[in-house]
């Protein structure tokens, strides 16, 4: 795969989760391994790309303010 996804918001966990990704239902895409939020900023697992789906999905569970429950939509 080449870290190319379209992702769902199912739930806001953390504090800044909506803010940051949307409400649930709201969809994200994830483009050569890279998410970039509604502020700008670029998520990237550990500095690496997101380029696998089950390494986006441990990177979104850390408890933390940002903490979104997610699904996959599309894989390309």
């Amino acid at each position: 795969m080449g870290g190319n996804f379209k992702i769902r918001v199912v739930e806001n966990i953390g504090a800044e989760s909506e803010s940051t990704f949307g409400v649930p239902g709201t969809i994200l895409y994830v483009v050569n391994g890279t998410l970039r939020d509604f502020e700008g900023y670029i998520w990237e697992s550990n500095f690496q790309n997101l380029d696998e789906i089950h390494k986006f999905f441990n990177h979104s569970a850390i408890d933390d303010c940002f903490a979104t429950k997610f699904e996959l939509v599309e894989e390309e």
